[in-house]
């Protein structure tokens, strides 16, 4: 097993989707790799970053599903139009 920060990162994320609490999965990290691998501040910052995103990635969809359909068909039909003025301006989208 790797002892990098990214393997560290990984075990947190799975017990933070677990439902676990951040102190609770140090001590169990540490039960399984020996004392001190992860810190139980360590642990936390990492579940609250991933709170974080997690709280960002709900809002993100909130707003997705509070869109009637037709917000969808509407930009859906725009596209080909778009895509020609991005053509047509060697590749610009956002025109000065």
């Amino acid at each position: 097993m790797e002892n990098t920060e990214e393997y560290k990162r990984h075990i947190l994320y799975f017990f933070f989707k677990s439902e676990e609490n951040a102190t609770k999965a140090a001590e169990k990290f540490n039960n399984v790799r020996g004392d001190n691998f992860i810190s139980v501040r360590t642990a936390q910052k990492w579940f609250q970053r991933f709170n974080t995103v997690q709280q960002k990635n709900l809002k993100v969809s909130k707003y997705f599903d509070s869109k009637p359909e037709y917000f969808y068909k509407q930009g859906i039909y725009k596209l080909p139009n778009i895509w020609q003025l991005v053509v047509d301006n060697n590749g610009k989208y956002i025109i000065d």
